[in-house]
């Protein structure tokens, strides 16, 4: 089916071009080289217009997919004259409407190139930290306002990066998520919430109960629920004792 839909996107493309232009897939882009367009306005008129051609579902058997496209843009030779350059602007430009709100068109800049640069080292530096240990996770406690009483407590993952400091969740699970990285991490904060809530445990005199989040990534994952069953299990909680959210 997956090929089937990509079939179709290049079937889309192909009857919105002109005939001077050329379609072709680079990798895992589409990617469009449209000559005779004298502004970046021109270009992003013909964007627009190939956007068009998704906004209509494509349907196979009995299942119907709503797309969304996102479009960068590099002109020639105003951004480069070297075409490895150009398809790199571009690919930069898409990140940067993917990341805006998607179904969107996007002109490179040079603020895109940097954005993009500061984003990639966010990514080498994050799965350094991953590899060495370097995260760290912090528990938010849950009290019964009548009792005063520890109830549960929620993991919630930290990693302080050594120029910028301690990241955000707004900034560190994007890129987490956009990158594969959300796997791992996710499973390592289970283990480690399962074991500190066995640690609880023992100590309170009523049962504590720990909560992680999980990503969407992470559910659609088919390894996640034997995962998950393998960590309760090695860390000795019951399932009656942690929650996802």
């Amino acid at each position: 089916m997956g090929d089937w839909l990509l079939c179709e996107v290049a079937d889309r493309l192909r009857s919105r071009v002109r005939t001077s232009d050329t379609p072709a897939r680079l990798r895992d882009e589409f990617a469009v080289v449209a000559v005779d367009l004298y502004t970046s306005v021109d270009a992003t008129m013909l964007a627009g217009d190939l956007l068009a051609q998704f906004s209509a579902p494509l349907a196979v058997d009995d299942h119907e997919f709503s797309l969304t496209v996102s479009v960068g843009i590099s002109c020639f030779p105003k951004d480069a004259i070297e075409s490895e350059k150009l398809i790199y602007q571009a690919d930069t430009a898409m990140y940067g409407a993917k990341t805006t709100g998607k179904n969107m068109v996007i002109v490179f800049t040079g603020e895109f190139g940097e954005a993009v640069k500061r984003r990639l080292e966010l990514e080498y530096r994050l799965r350094g930290a991953i590899m060495r240990g370097k995260m760290f996770i912090r528990y938010q406690p849950q009290f019964e306002a009548s009792t005063n009483r520890l109830v549960s407590f929620e993991a919630l993952a930290r990693w302080s990066h050594p120029t910028f400091g301690l990241m955000p969740p707004t900034k560190l699970i994007p890129i987490a998520e956009e990158t594969g990285l959300i796997i791992p991490i996710g499973l390592w904060i289970m283990e480690q919430a399962c074991i500190e809530a066995s640690k609880r445990k023992s100590l309170a005199e009523s049962p504590v109960q720990v909560a992680v989040n999980i990503s969407t990534i992470q559910l659609m994952n088919k390894d996640f629920a034997p995962k998950a069953a393998e960590i309760l299990k090695r860390t000795g909680l019951k399932p009656a004792f942690s929650s996802v959210s």
